[in-house]
């Protein structure tokens, strides 16, 4: 494992910041270890409150989906 909990929520909320979304609660983070995946949920606005899920690959550190 490359990253560490903080490091995938802080890359989780400047992905989310980026993407126009003012305030980000991130509700659940969970490691899938044989195929080192990250899946991260987080609760959005301002608008229409909304879940959107972050799907980071830990080996190369990347951001590979989001929805």
């Amino acid at each position: 494992m490359k990253m560490n909990v903080e490091q995938v929520t802080e890359m989780t909320v400047e992905y989310l910041k980026k993407a126009g979304y003012h305030w980000i609660r991130v509700d659940k983070i969970i490691l899938d270890e044989k195929t080192h995946i990250w899946k991260v949920t987080a609760d959005v606005g301002p608008a229409t409150p909304a879940y959107k899920t972050i799907t980071i690959d830990d080996n190369n550190e990347k951001i590979i989906k989001y929805e």
